[in-house]
């Protein structure tokens, strides 16, 4: 894969938004790799899923889709139909099975932590008999101090799902991507990279 022929796809969490993602996308457009974030609509894994597919097969050429915390089930779920995906990364987001749902692979955080995330996104199982990881290689990126997310979670999906690089950061929050963008800039980088 070479990083001029390479778009990457951005897909945010469920309690954020594409602006989010401002850093990581100025970071890649000095290193020549074209970016764009895609609006989760939040209605689901099988309705975000698709919208991500559906913006995916309308971007000319290959594809790494990149996806923070709610938004890494997303692009598990959309990986399946989306077309010329090339690589996933998973930014302090873990990778589900067939029918397992964020809270089945999660030990739920503390009360408060997760209020303001619609219960449909804990509890949904993903829908696609075959996720993205299981064809595409995978690169997961996370913190060691996610209050949302623990690191075990993630360690445990990227071991499943034999990804190419895992990096954890010290000291990084879930928002790494926001906190951290030089190191989710350089997972990216390696994942188009291969």
């Amino acid at each position: 894969m070479g990083s001029s022929t390479i778009t990457v796809v951005l897909v945010h969490g469920a309690t954020s938004d594409t602006s989010n993602w401002d850093a990581v996308i100025e970071r890649l457009a000095r290193d020549g790799v074209r970016a764009v974030a895609a609006a989760s609509r939040m209605h689901g894994l099988s309705d975000d899923g698709a919208h991500v597919a559906d913006l995916v097969r309308r971007v000319d050429g290959p594809v790494v889709l990149v996806g923070h915390s709610y938004g890494g089930m997303v692009i598990t779920q959309a990986a399946t139909d989306a077309g010329d995906v090339e690589a996933l990364v998973y930014v302090a987001a873990i990778a589900p099975d067939t029918g397992e749902s964020w809270a089945e692979l999660v030990a739920l955080p503390p009360e408060g932590t997760v209020g303001a995330i619609p219960e449909h996104v804990l509890r949904d199982p993903l829908p696609t008999t075959t996720p993205g990881w299981r064809t595409l290689p995978s690169w997961f990126v996370y913190g060691d101090a996610d209050r949302i997310l623990p690191p075990s979670a993630v360690a445990f999906t990227a071991e499943r799902a034999g990804a190419r690089g895992t990096t954890l950061v010290e000291g990084a929050s879930h928002a790494l991507h926001v906190s951290r963008p030089d190191v989710v800039t350089r997972t990216i980088v390696a994942a188009i990279a291969g």
